[in-house]
This record gives structure tokens, C-alpha cells and sequence, in this order.
């Protein structure tokens, strides 16, 4: 750990080991090598995010939620993992979600701020959501999304 933050490795392994050890065992999609996209024992395609801050951000095709397709569609779950703690901790722990609620969710959040008219163009074609703020009444996904949690929880000093 250096500043504060985890590499994207050791994020990435955590979450295979969290998924592994929470019986959700994954293995590389072949046909996407150069994407975080796995396969589950039912082969069903799963994508891997992590994050040091607590944020899940997807790129999408348009500014505008209604008309944008997001960089997470295509597979049907999504593993997010990240410290217990925004930069501040060798504790992780992953979500597992339908991709279908966080293309939802993510959308909603996006047109919630962009309603609050905020102080841009409005060309933002990267949509967040935060685990532990609450935007507009938007956020706090970590309760939010808390039946997602995966029940493990990896300290990576103890391996």
C-alpha cells in the first residue's frame, strides 16, 4: 500500500479470493482477456471493477442516462471491490450485483445530478455513484446495495 491507495492487482485479487471463499468461484473469460470479464460456474459473464475511493464510475455512450449505453452492459453481474475505508485501509470487501440494478441505479443518480444543474457543460459521458455520500439524495450505496455485500471481508497484511 502507498499513499494511501491499494494497487488495482492486489483490489482485484481480493475480490476473486472474496468471490472464491463466499461460493462464488470465477475464472477468465477467454474471449475477453484484455477486459476485467469472468465466468461463473453457470457461465455466466461477470464484471470485475474496483476502486480505492469508494466510487463506482462507468464510461457511457452519451451524456444523456435515457439514450446512454454503459461500459458495464453486456455481462450480467458486476464484482465491485474496494477497501472498508476510502484510501485508508488493507480491509476489503466486494459487492455482487445484478448488472441490471447498477445500469439502473447508475442512470437514476446520473439524471438526479444533472437535474441539480451543476456547473458543467453537460457532455459528461462518465456516470458515478458513491458508496458512502450522499448526493441528492442519490448515494450511500453501501447501504443502499448492503444485501449485495458479499460476507466476506479480506485483510490483505494477513493474506
Amino acid at each position: 500500500m502507498s499513499n494511501g491507495k491499494l494497487t488495482t492487482v492486489a483490489l482485484r485479487e481480493a475480490a476473486l479470493k472474496i468471490a472464491e471463499q463466499s461460493g462464488r468461484p470465477l475464472r477468465r473469460d477467454a474471449e475477453h482477456k484484455r477486459e476485467q470479464l469472468y465466468l461463473d460456474n453457470d457461465h455466466k459473464k461477470v464484471r470485475l471493477r474496483t476502486s480505492n475511493d469508494r466510487v463506482l464510475t462507468v464510461s457511457a455512450s452519451s451524456p444523456v442516462p435515457e439514450e446512454a449505453r454503459l461500459d458495464i452492459e453486456g455481462c450480467d453481474a458486476l464484482l465491485i471491490a474496494m477497501p472498508t475505508e476510502r484510501r485508508g485501509t488493507d480491509r476489503v470487501e466486494a459487492y455482487w450485483l445484478p448488472v441490471a440494478i447498477a445500469i439502473q441505479e447508475v442512470k437514476r443518480a446520473h439524471r438526479i445530478w444533472l437535474d441539480s444543474d451543476p456547473n458543467t457543460k453537460k457532455h459528461n459521458k462518465t456516470f458515478s455513484i458513491w458508496f458512502d455520500e450522499a448526493f441528492f439524495e442519490s448515494e450511500m450505496f453501501c447501504e443502499k446495495w448492503s444485501e449485495y455485500r458479499l460476507p466476506i471481508t479480506l485483510n490483505l497484511k494477513s493474506g
